[in-house]
């Protein structure tokens, strides 16, 4: 517990402070990232906002990945918002920090007006690192809940049949599949991740850094997090390594379209209707940002 914070010159007291960081902390280094909630001890927040995500931008020298692949992410789908903080500690400015909104119950209660349905975050609650084998990569693993707690975090106060029935349909019933995901959703985040090379992501060889919340109309929405590698910074397909510049710039753009490991590629382009979808989304992508140098522009002014 923090005796008291302060941000932009208003005082919180009883904090709860950590760090954070599956592979950006190391306890040796003086600039950690954080996670402050200001709700751990009494009910207080800032703005709307309880839970703050401080990023120490470890892997990413230009401080620009996370907060303008948000903001290019928000364009297309709802996203944490992001942007900038300077952190002090006990009075000693430790650095520049970007500061993500959470993926939290305030979010999806901001975003799609409740909070209480089937809440996952898809990361392994132990941490993703070499000979990772459970992954949130929505493979059907049976009708036992218990398989899929090693690679997915409930958030909820349940939902483990309403993951196991996703997976099941996406697996084995795909044309009933816009009753329980939002597909058009889905496929801006597959887009997404591929054209600014997010592979520490659901295309990537993690298969992870997202959440589903499952809407008042029955349909799990995708959520994308966690964008500080974003931009070519992690090479892991899960089928190899991307070792240079050239080859993250070449990155085929239907990678694991038949790859039974990642079903929600496989089995959602393998829909004429929803491949035309996603190529649409890939071109639009590209053309509102990249073709026009507007993520350029907007790298700049941040």
């Amino acid at each position: 517990m923090a005796q008291s914070i302060t941000i932009n010159g208003e005082v919180f007291d009883s904090v709860g402070v950590k760090y954070k960081g599956n592979s950006t902390y190391t306890p040796n280094q003086v600039k950690n990232p954080f996670n402050i909630e200001l709700d751990t001890y009494k009910e207080q927040d800032y703005e709307g906002y309880s839970d703050i995500k401080l990023s120490n931008v470890s892997k990413d020298p230009s401080f620009l990945r996370e907060v303008l692949s948000y903001q290019v992410l928000q364009q297309y789908m709802d996203a944490p918002l992001s942007n900038y903080a300077n952190v002090y500690v006990n009075g000693t400015l430790i650095g520049l920090y970007s500061n993500s909104e959470s993926g939290s119950k305030k979010f999806v209660q901001s975003r799609f007006y409740s909070k209480n349905n089937a809440f996952f975050k898809c990361n392994p609650p132990a941490g993703a690192g070499p000979g990772t084998t459970s992954l949130p990569n929505l493979v059907n693993l049976g009708q036992d809940s218990s398989a899929y707690y090693a690679a997915y975090e409930l958030k909820s106060d349940a939902g483990w049949a309403e993951l196991i029935d996703l997976c099941d349909t996406l697996a084995n019933h795909t044309t009933a599949i816009e009753k329980i995901l939002d597909v058009d959703r889905a496929i801006w985040m597959l887009a997404f991740d591929n054209v600014i090379v997010n592979l520490d992501s659901y295309i990537g060889g993690f298969a992870q850094n997202y959440y589903l919340y499952r809407d008042d109309h029955g349909r799990f929405l995708p959520v994308v997090w966690d964008l500080n590698e974003s931009f070519g910074r992690f090479s892991s397909t899960g089928n190899g390594n991307l070792s240079s510049t050239a080859a993250k710039q070449q990155m085929n753009h239907l990678m694991h379209a038949n790859d039974a490991n990642w079903p929600r590629v496989q089995k959602l382009l393998s829909v004429p209707m929803y491949k035309r979808m996603y190529l649409a989304h890939f071109k639009t992508i590209l053309l509102e940002n990249f073709d026009n140098n507007s993520y350029y522009d907007m790298g700049l002014a941040l």
